[in-house]
């Protein structure tokens, strides 16, 4: 919508001005819609102080189950940013003309979010858990991106196939990362403190990756984007093994509270 606007406005100060105000106005939007149909959490949690408290951060900080999330969102993370290399390795590497590697690229960033949803029915009906989808989903990926990585002697349409696999799965994991902080049990009156923490690790990428990879890309070259792309299916192979453990962690204390209700129940 924004770039629609700034092309019909003009090239320039006032069409940037009203791509910027259109941008505003959804977000506005968005407020708006969340104030209406977002639920009262406070009904939920009850009549107790909500107000932030020193130990709740510290409970936060302390959940080993906490640590391992905001990993597996930095490798998500991570891996979301990483593919965006593939649209000049297509042009560099592969000798895709620009028009369709960037086509590609738009594709495989942007139009792949739009797999989310898709993602998350195979994460509830197949899996029954976004944890073990995660698990499966990143050795997927890892494969895809070290088969690119070796695949030079491949035919160009291969090739171009192959490079979307990433970002079907990069972009349709990422879109259902957030859910597994409520998977794993979070209590409600932490999750803003638990989301803005692995928040904090999680985004970290944006400030490494492109200085790591531009040095890579200029001390290697074209045979950097190889390094590249094993780089990013050791972060996959990380994440799918996050998953694991929190996953144990959760099946863990849900052992230890059943236990516990149990001899509560015998005691009574």
């Amino acid at each position: 919508m924004a770039l629609a606007v700034y092309g019909k406005v003009g090239n320039g100060k006032f069409g940037m001005a009203a791509a910027s105000i259109t941008m505003a106005l959804v977000i506005g939007i968005i407020a708006i819609l969340l104030v209406i149909f977002l639920p009262n959490q406070d009904a939920q949690i009850g009549d107790q102080d909500n107000s932030p408290k020193l130990k709740d951060f510290k409970q936060v900080v302390f959940n080993p189950s906490v640590w391992v999330i905001a990993v597996v969102f930095f490798m998500t993370y991570g891996l979301f940013s990483g593919v965006s290399y593939l649209t000049p390795y297509l042009a560099d590497v592969v000798g895709v003309s620009n028009q369709t590697s960037s086509m590609l690229g738009i594709v495989r960033n942007y139009v792949f979010l739009l797999l989310a949803p898709v993602s998350g029915i195979i994460a509830d009906r197949f899996f029954h858990s976004t944890l073990r989808w995660f698990t499966v989903g990143y050795v997927i990926l890892a494969v895809s991106l070290i088969v690119i990585a070796l695949s030079t002697a491949l035919p160009m349409g291969v090739i171009i196939i192959l490079s979307l696999i990433p970002g079907i799965m990069a972009l349709g994991l990422y879109g259902i990362q957030f859910s597994i902080i409520g998977e794993s049990k979070i209590p409600l009156s932490l999750m803003g403190a638990t989301t803005g923490f692995v928040s904090l690790i999680g985004y970290l990428p944006d400030m490494v990756m492109p200085t790591v990879f531009g040095r890579i890309l200029d001390s290697q070259k074209n045979h950097g984007y190889s390094t590249v792309f094993l780089i990013l299916a050791a972060f996959a192979l990380v994440a799918s093994l996050g998953s694991v453990v929190i996953y144990k962690l959760n099946q863990s204390r849900e052992k230890k509270s059943s236990l516990l209700a149990a001899k509560e129940g015998i005691d009574e």
